[in-house]
């Protein structure tokens, strides 16, 4: 009998432990991930498209333009929870993209010196399912690279802006959002040739929480009382995921003495890229309790660095000369190479608009809507990835009050907001340059529903 101790059999072990690592870092935790850029935050801002950052009103500032917190007149705390639904399907069959929920949140605290306005805030997403999600997919696989990993992040935004005029203001911040290290140590025995029974091993994981900073800044300029302009910046930001799997054991033959045997098996790839992105808006207000809001996005994809990733593999065993000839051991394992997902930059155009009625000093009504439309920056997958997307169109409609008369208890307001998003990607059809192919042709397309409440309190 010859036994070829190869990726087949040899590795095995060290696979399995991979394998049960991205298993343990999906696991349910008693907090968890974020979805800001595909899903909004807030009610009211997610109800317009996200087409704010010339005039936004409430804590979410925090994200879409933190110079809007330096216009703000007392305090405001806000809370709320959404829940996304995606149904996106290959050729018919469900791709099995996890349901996103969590809590947004966000706080404003102004202050002045002398003449001059000025506020801290902060805000961010916290995922009622996990703190940080990995999860690696074969490379023939479709899957959806915009909406599988990439909302499912903690992140937490803090920002300061300055009002040095009454018509202009100034802010920035530093955003932080948190990914995983992984390594996995398996030793002991194992049983060869009859002695199966022997193994005996021993796995350690070692996990750990990181976090990643990237920069944030706005402006916001209000010529007249009825227009106004915004400009956002978002830095770039990647979680690498890099999974280290060791496996140190001796081999236990008959009528030989116990020899060693070493697989360390490495791997790096982006787990979660946002891109640069920079927003200019603009807001008119052309009758009493009217406002519409126009604003296009640069999104940077072209720097996107591929989910397909690097892997290396190193095997060596001290084999005795008595089996030489019973077990071969390959002089190298070819090691896997990042696949450019050769994305390309996109302009997203934006529209809300906002109505509101004042019944009293005391209780105003608004109504909400906003579309918003992506083109797919991935490319066809034509060749070896399957990295697939297609365009999204948002449609989204809001509804909010503004409550006054808990005064004396409260003084200030209570703003409670609902919305509903509808994204629809249409089908798109990839078809594949090779008909050799192993994932062959597709087609992929599907809706994502969000629905969620946000209640903003204001102390005056």
């Amino acid at each position: 009998m010859r036994i070829h101790l190869t990726t087949a059999s040899a590795l095995r072990i060290a696979l399995w432990a991979t394998a049960a690592a991205f298993a343990l870092v999906a696991t349910p935790s008693d907090v968890s991930a974020q979805a800001m850029d595909s899903f909004g935050l807030g009610s009211r801002s997610t109800a317009m498209g996200g087409a704010v950052s010339a005039h936004v009103s409430d804590p979410s500032a925090n994200y879409y333009n933190p110079a809007g917190i330096a216009g703000f007149d007392g305090v405001q705390l806000m809370a709320g929870y959404f829940y996304s639904m995606p149904n996106l399907f290959v050729d018919g069959n469900d791709s099995n993209v996890d349901d996103i929920s969590g809590i947004v949140f966000g706080l404003t605290v102004p202050g002045s010196i002398g003449p001059v306005n000025f506020a801290f805030g902060l805000g961010g997403h916290l995922p009622d399912g996990r703190v940080s999600r990995s999860r690696s997919l074969p490379r023939r696989q479709p899957r959806w690279e915009l909406y599988d990993n990439r909302p499912h992040r903690t992140l937490l935004s803090t920002n300061v802006a300055v009002e040095p005029v009454p018509w202009l203001r100034i802010g920035g911040g530093i955003s932080f959002q948190a990914f995983s290290e992984n390594d996995i140590h398996i030793g002991g025995e194992i049983g060869l040739l009859g002695l199966e029974m022997d193994t005996d091993l021993v796995q350690e994981v070692d996990f750990a929480i990181r976090t990643i900073r990237f920069p944030t800044a706005g402006v916001q300029a209000d010529p007249t009382d009825w227009l106004s302009f915004g400009l956002n910046y978002r830095g770039e930001y990647a979680l690498s995921n890099e999974l280290i799997g060791e496996v140190a054991v001796d081999l236990l033959t008959p009528g030989v003495d116990p020899f060693a045997a070493y697989v360390l098996i490495e791997t790096a790839s982006i787990n979660a890229f946002v891109p640069q992105q920079l927003s200019m808006g603009t807001t008119v207000k052309p009758l009493e309790g009217l406002m519409l809001s126009a604003e296009v996005t640069w999104v940077n994809w072209g720097s996107y660095q591929s989910a397909v990733g690097a892997s290396s593999v190193i095997l060596t065993i001290d084999v005795p000369p008595s089996l030489e000839d019973l077990i071969s051991v390959p002089d190298s394992i070819t090691p896997g190479v990042p696949v450019a997902a050769e994305f390309s930059d996109r302009w997203v155009p934006r529209f809300g608009g906002e109505y509101t009625e004042k019944f009293s000093e005391t209780f105003s009504l608004s109504g909400r809507f906003g579309y918003v439309y992506e083109n797919s920056p991935a490319p066809p997958q034509t060749g070896f990835t399957n990295l697939i997307d297609s365009d999204r169109h948002v449609f989204s409609l809001g509804l909010g009050t503004r409550l006054g008369m808990f005064r004396p208890l409260l003084p200030g307001w209570v703003d409670v907001d609902m919305h509903f998003q509808w994204s629809h990607l249409p089908d798109r059809d990839h078809v594949k340059q090779s008909p050799a192919d192993p994932t062959g042709d597709y087609r992929a397309g599907g809706d994502i529903f969000n629905l969620g409440a946000t209640v903003n309190v204001g102390f005056e």
